[in-house]
């Protein structure tokens, strides 16, 4: 009967210690940009009553003891946070100086006085996977364990409180250091996931994802949209009604509008549950003058000893533009231009070459500023896209073709931002292009309003419309001869670039600026191969 007295007491002492009211909740084992000093762990006191560090110890791979002094006291529901380094030391960077506003001093904002200030210890958590085990008078009562590093600057967090499983955490800033779990289910929590902006269309589209990630249905509501300036003030400038949500129900949304300029600070919002730290997503925008770069032209086809691809970019904006970090690509892929920094006045067209040596053969006299990225996409003969990245990962601008030019004719983009063949030889890096567009259909007219004209400045007839619509060929004339066969008036001469439609005026006079006499006059248009066309117009007075 003695025995069995014991074993029953022992039993109950096992398992009131083992239902620990404290556990490791959450670790941050791939730290920011390989900054070691930024290794942290997370514990939480899940019961309702106080409890003394003093009383715990910890263990890393069974190798590191991590030992608390009595003076921590938790209180319940509170968490505390181990930390590698506390505040920067010549240089090493630390967990106040990333998670709080590195001031070198904690709790002097709202977030540092929302949680003690961190334990700092020396440990080491391994990315190739690991255990850390939580003991409480030498008692095993928590353990948290990983098997890979997961994603960069993004923690391990535990899903439930009383239960071992751990996932990525999917807070928008990566970690939750003092915050409930962004894995954790609460009552009332819709999150923000993500902002796409999408560049195809002529205004820049937002689209949204957000996702109830609560317990419960989440009413109707709104997002809101804010603009920020220079001293992070808050503009709201627009509200998005969000429809009810069924509890792990995600939502598309897609918004555009029309902004000036080249990017944009903006904040979305949603009205605060919950859980805030997933209510906001401060992102840059864009505006309607996007992009500042545009890609110009490109060589793809280099034949008969010349081996080296090429693309020419134009800063299209009236400032400066800082290229570095920007990238250059097909459609599978893309490389960074140049790391360092390279600054692009407006108008200045710059060339990125597969080889700078083999481009500066058949180009020696360029000027420009020419780059040579470490790495490059070659771009296919039968058919590829041109893709130009900016410095935040948006596609800036991208050019498809489906096939290339024999020769060294380059692709070439026009004023009038369509592309065509060069009509140089090798093209027309650093330069303006001069380009020689296909045919598009045979249409080809020529209209003129009114047949008489009088141009005596009384508002009335003193002009004359010339409408036509003509395919594109190699040569395009358009010239207005009077009876005896002179040319009077030139409007295109063996021009190589005309616009399908063309809408020209003229007010009967000469090229020199002379007004002409009454009479019958001859509007002449030669299409090349596609033929000519003449109309007659009467100056009256």
């Amino acid at each position: 009967m003695k025995n069995i007295f014991i074993i029953i007491f022992i039993f109950f002492i096992s398992s009131t210690t083992v239902q620990s009211q404290l556990i490791i909740n959450e670790i941050l084992v791939n730290e920011p940009e390989s900054l070691t000093s930024l290794e942290w762990i997370e514990l939480y006191n899940k019961s309702s009553e106080s409890v003394s560090l003093g009383l715990y110890s910890m263990t890393i791979n069974n190798s590191s003891f991590i030992y608390f002094p009595d003076s921590i006291i938790l209180d319940s529901n509170e968490y505390y946070v181990i930390c590698k380094r506390l505040f920067e030391v010549s240089g090493t960077i630390g967990f106040e100086s990333y998670w709080g506003d590195s001031s070198g001093i904690w709790g002097d904002n709202e977030y540092e006085q929302s949680i003690q200030q961190p334990f700092e210890e020396s440990f080491s958590l391994t990315n190739s996977g690991g255990t850390i085990f939580l003991y409480e008078n030498n008692i095993e009562v928590s353990f948290f364990s990983w098997e890979d590093p997961g994603k960069d600057a993004v923690s391990w967090e535990r899903k439930y409180s009383d239960s071992n499983y751990f996932y990525q955490s999917e807070d928008n800033s990566g970690a939750t250091p003092g915050l409930t779990n962004s894995v954790t289910p609460v009552q009332y929590d819709l999150s923000i996931d993500s902002v796409q902006i999408q560049t195809e269309t002529p205004n820049p589209n937002y689209r949204f994802y957000l996702t109830n990630k609560g317990l419960h249905n989440k009413p109707s509501g709104f997002l809101y949209l804010s603009e920020f300036d220079s001293l992070s003030a808050v503009f709201p400038f627009d509200s998005i009604e969000i429809q009810p949500l069924n509890p792990n129900e995600k939502l598309q949304i897609d918004y555009s509008v029309n902004f000036s300029g080249y990017y944009l600070q903006l904040l979305s919002y949603l009205t605060h549950d919950d859980r805030i730290s997933n209510d906001s997503l401060f992102f840059i925008g864009i505006g309607m003058d996007y992009p500042p770069l545009i890609v110009t032209e490109l060589m793809a086809n280099p034949q008969d000893g010349y081996s080296s691809e090429w693309v020419e970019i134009k800063n299209r904006s009236d400032i400066p533009i800082d290229i570095s970090y920007w990238q250059i690509g097909d459609k599978l892929s893309s490389h960074i231009i140049t790391a360092e920094e390279a600054v692009i006045e407006p108008d200045e067209y710059i060339i990125i070459a597969q080889s700078l040596s083999d481009f500066l053969y058949f180009y020696p006299g360029i000027s420009n500023k020419i780059f040579e990225p470490s790495s490059w996409s070659y771009f296919n003969n039968d058919g590829d896209m041109l893709r130009l990245i900016d410095n935040l990962g948006i596609e800036a601008d991208l050019f498809e073709y489906s096939y290339t030019f024999d020769n060294n004719y380059s692709w070439s983009r026009s004023d009038y931002f369509r592309w065509g063949r060069s009509f140089e030889q090798f093209g027309s890096p650093g330069k303006i292009n001069n380009v020689l567009f296909e045919a598009t259909g045979n249409e080809f007219t020529l209209d003129i309003n009114p047949k008489y004209i009088s141009p005596d400045d009384d508002g009335i007839d003193d002009m004359v419309e010339i409408i036509i619509h003509a395919p594109q060929s190699e040569t395009f004339n358009v010239k207005i001869y009077d009876r005896y066969g002179r040319t009077v008036k030139t409007f295109y001469d063996n021009s190589n670039f005309v616009p399908e439609f063309i809408s020209l005026f003229w007010d009967g006079q000469s090229d020199d600026g002379q007004r002409l006499p009454i009479g019958i006059y001859i509007i002449y248009v030669d299409a090349g191969d596609f033929g000519e066309i003449k109309e007659t117009i009467v100056i009256a007075r």
